[in-house]
């Protein structure tokens, strides 16, 4: 794969140019953080519909 560009990122989610899951809501908006365990996160829409 190609890391993106840091200096032309992609609006909403920096993954979603290469992401075989993107949805519109991914080229829109940044997912919020959400916490999977103790000092670990995660930041992607379709995290709680895949848990």
């Amino acid at each position: 794969g190609v890391v993106p560009d840091p200096l032309d990122a992609p609006a909403g989610c920096p993954f979603n140019p290469r992401c075989p899951h993107v949805m519109e809501v991914c080229t829109q908006e940044m997912p919020p953080l959400v916490a999977v365990a103790p000092e670990h996160e995660a930041a992607c829409w379709l995290y709680k519909e895949k848990a």
